[in-house]
């Protein structure tokens, strides 16, 4: 089956954003932790606070929607298996 390489790049994509995304909490993290916060971000401390709900609140509804969601696809995994009879013919 061929896979539309769009939607292979689109994947990619989403990949690399949500990855983007908890390398700057964890530089937001550092900084605050080190007193630094005013040098990587502009926000005051309620519009930050209110972002970051946002985004706990946002992970953990989707958390939730995996666990109910029944369009999961693992990878398929193939096995190859003896036809029933081919030892027979082969003796």
């Amino acid at each position: 089956m061929l896979q539309n390489p769009k939607h292979n790049l689109s994947v990619l994509r989403m990949d690399h954003t949500l990855s983007d995304v908890y390398e700057a909490l964890d530089q937001l993290h550092s900084a605050v932790t080190d007193g630094s916060l005013n040098q990587v971000s502009k926000l005051n401390k309620r519009e930050l606070e209110s972002l970051l709900r946002d985004l706990i609140y946002t992970a953990q509804e989707t958390i939730e929607e995996i666990g109910k969601s029944d369009m999961w696809q693992e990878p398929t995994m193939l096995r190859i298996v003896e036809k029933t009879g081919a030892s027979q013919r082969g003796a």
